[in-house]
């Protein structure tokens, strides 16, 4: 009875390839179920193609600094945080900083019309705009003014004054420290000006100081005018019907010294994890954050990990269980804990999918949380490789290094990076088809999913939402365009692939007289087909052309497996495999 390969299955490395399935249709045997399939991409039916290939974003020379732990994108730009410096399209922007693990949000400050940048890595908290790095706030003035008779008049009575640190964009405020202590005491007037003088800013970023004043005899601090910065002393003759609004704020404190920030979302707010406690800054306000802001989300021994927002919602995650955040706002943020099964290895591990759930990575293999349940979605096919098994030409996790895997969706796949073999940081990629929402090993509607390998390590991924591409970062400090339409190699490299039919199995043994490969090879590609018996090659067809589908002899052997298996490098089409 001939048999025919046509790879419109799925990859799946968990069974035993004897057992996967075969259908029979007239005299034909079928199988679209696959052992091996690296470098190929299942995204059209019945066919297997070579994956697309990447180029250099930066082919001219590498980054100084090889630890590259971020990329983001704002405004079609790329930003690298790499080792202890931020590129801005690999051009230096800020040196000398510490080299941790960033984290990054977009948002724009209070009144603001242009979009930062906010980062920390746990010891360094920053604003970047355009080119600019400065800090992410600012610190309050801590020394009081001294104030004392002017050389103007107007003013008759007792007064004070306070003043504050600023930002401005044009004429407007984008922040405010909290105010200085008051003067040491009022300074009574009689038809004189108040001369306040008072210490000058260390931060760059502030542009004015604010002057707050009393009325005569008053107690409130009345915003009296805004002085740029250059100078430290003013004579106020301001009338007291002039006065403003009251500084009575105390709540502008800088962010925590956190892992992870998360949105703005929730009404405006962002949030930052530190250690067990989930912190939130004022609503639309990033740069405030509140002493008090703050819950203890978990015990101190499992620290907040990563966190991320579902249909609006906010769940944070620890090495062990995620909470959903239940609340509206401040005085009202509640963790829930979710009885999930496992929590995630790292902030790269825990991917918000809209309409599917939260993927993330578990010491034993990927999770998928949805609608308060919480499954181990790689128990089956990527079961063995999780546990750090070699199945096939596929390597296992290297255990050692998970916390080095990321994941990142785009385009609706889930790409899942890891270590394998004796690598540290990943080469190889799980790459899912998101549409069918399931996984193989749970349900007959097996998810597509394939592998991919390379010859680089990988440290970070990053979506450039406006340039529409998926990026990545390679250990020797390259940035890379990923899954590039216009490129079929790999930076120059022609991409190596392999596939291979499940076992066909019958009571007599099988003896193969012939085979023929519908196989479209490129312009340089290169293409072979194996026929194997009991897992053992024992015919081995060059492959050329364009679809030419001549029978191929296969010299007398016999077996009771049957299988096939095609190879080659560059770009190439598979439509299918018959053997008789």
């Amino acid at each position: 009875m001939p048999i025919r390969f046509n790879p419109s299955g799925t990859l799946n490395l968990g069974t035993d390839p004897a057992d996967l399935p075969a259908e029979t249709s007239g005299k034909m045997v079928t199988s679209g179920a696959m052992t091996r399939c690296t470098n190929l991409c299942l995204d059209r039916a019945g066919i297997a193609s070579t994956r697309k290939g990447s180029a250099k974003l930066n082919s001219g020379s590498a980054l100084a600094q090889t630890d590259i732990w971020r990329i983001v994108e704002q405004g079609g730009y790329r930003y690298i945080f790499a080792g202890t410096v931020i590129y801005k399209d690999e051009v230096s922007l800020a040196p000398g900083l510490t080299s941790a693990a960033w984290s990054t949000i977009l948002g724009n400050s209070y009144n603001s019309s242009e979009q930062s940048i906010f980062a920390l890595n746990g010891t360094d908290r920053k604003r970047i705009t355009g080119a600019t790095v400065a800090e992410w706030g600012s610190d309050s003035p801590t020394v009081a003014p001294t104030v004392a008779a002017g050389s103007l008049t107007g003013l008759t009575g007792a007064f004070n004054a306070k003043y504050t640190w600023c930002r401005k964009e044009d004429s407007a405020v984008v922040w405010e420290s909290n105010p200085s202590p008051a003067g040491s005491g009022a300074i009574t007037l009689a038809n004189k000006s108040l001369k306040i003088t008072w210490t000058a800013p260390t931060d760059s970023q502030i542009t004015h100081v604010r002057i707050y004043r009393t009325s005569a005899g008053g107690s409130l601090y009345l915003w009296d005018q805004d002085i740029a910065i250059g100078t430290t002393t003013v004579d106020s003759d301001t009338a007291d019907t002039d006065l403003g609004t009251e500084a009575s704020w105390v709540n502008h404190g800088r962010p925590p010294l956190g892992t992870v920030v998360l949105g703005p979302n929730f009404n405006g707010y962002a949030f930052i994890l530190k250690d067990n406690r989930l912190y939130y800054s004022l609503p639309n306000q990033q740069e405030y954050w509140p002493d008090t802001y703050y819950i203890e989300v978990s015990s101190p021994g499992f620290p907040c990990v990563a966190g991320g927002f579902l249909d609006g919602q906010l769940f944070v995650a620890t090495a062990v269980e995620i909470f959903s955040i239940s609340g509206t706002g401040q005085g009202t943020f509640t963790p829930l804990p979710m009885s999930a099964q496992t929590g995630t290895v790292n902030a790269n591990c825990f991917v918000v999918v809209k309409g599917l759930g939260i993927y993330h990575l578990g010491g034993d293999g990927v999770y998928l949380y949805s609608g308060g349940t919480d499954l181990l979605m790689s128990r089956g096919s990527l079961d063995k490789i999780f546990q750090g098994e070699t199945v096939g030409n596929v390597p296992g996790l290297n255990r050692t290094y998970i916390n080095n895997c990321w994941m990142v969706a785009y385009h609706g796949k889930l790409y899942i990076g890891y270590p394998g073999g004796t690598s540290i940081y990943p080469d190889n990629v799980f790459v899912l088809d998101l549409q069918t929402k399931r996984f193989l090993g749970m349900s007959t509607e097996a998810q597509k999913i394939s592998h991919h390998s390379y010859a680089s390590t990988w440290r970070a991924v990053g979506i450039d939402h406006t340039n529409k591409r998926l990026l990545a970062a390679d250990t020797s400090g390259y940035v890379w365009k990923w899954e590039d339409v216009d490129s079929t190699d790999d930076g120059g490299t022609a991409i190596a692939w392999q596939i291979q039919s499940a076992d066909f199995n019958q009571l007599r043994k099988y003896f193969p007289r012939y085979a023929r490969y519908d196989v479209k090879v490129g312009t340089g590609a290169t293409a072979a087909g194996y026929i194997l018996l009991d897992e053992t090659s024992k015919q081995t067809h060059t492959i050329i052309g364009d679809r030419l589908t001549r029978k191929r002899l296969v010299d007398g052997c016999t077996g009771d497996r049957l299988a096939v298996r095609l190879s080659g490098s560059g770009s190439v089409d598979i439509f299918g495999v018959e053997i008789e």
